[in-house]
């Protein structure tokens, strides 16, 4: 059994530990919760897609994942999931989706290469 002074000295240890790791997880998400330039809404972003219809489900949805987030976001392995699953839907979106949008690709082209680029292939993503 460890002296009193060991047992506090172990614990100081972990708590520094803690500290040092939820700090790399918060930095490491705080691109995606850093505004570096003026952003639209999800509403305004579906309107000026033509995708009006969506507006309910998306925010049902967006706010599902908030949730999802808040209950897990002191769980250091599940922060970092919730950072992978994030960077892998940016780096879809910007790779497949986003370079036919700024060619003016159709509402049907997009839905396609959204359902293509980025579900379809994140369905098949390995899990870590």
């Amino acid at each position: 059994m460890l002296p009193a002074s060991g047992a506090l000295t172990s614990t100081k240890v972990t708590v520094i530990e803690d500290d040092q790791s939820v700090d790399a997880i918060a930095n490491e998400f705080a691109i995606y919760t850093t505004n570096k330039e003026p952003r639209l809404d999800l509403t305004d972003k579906l309107k000026l897609g033509g995708r009006d219809h969506e507006i309910p489900r998306a925010i049902r949805l967006k706010e599902e994942f908030a949730k999802s987030f808040t209950r897990n976001q002191l769980q250091a392995s599940a922060t970092r999931r919730y950072i992978r699953l994030l960077a892998e839907v940016d780096s879809r979106f910007n790779t497949h989706v986003y370079p036919a949008i700024a060619t003016g690709a159709s509402l049907t082209e997009t839905t396609n290469l959204i359902r293509l680029g980025l579900l379809t292939q994140s369905s098949r993503a390995p899990k870590r």
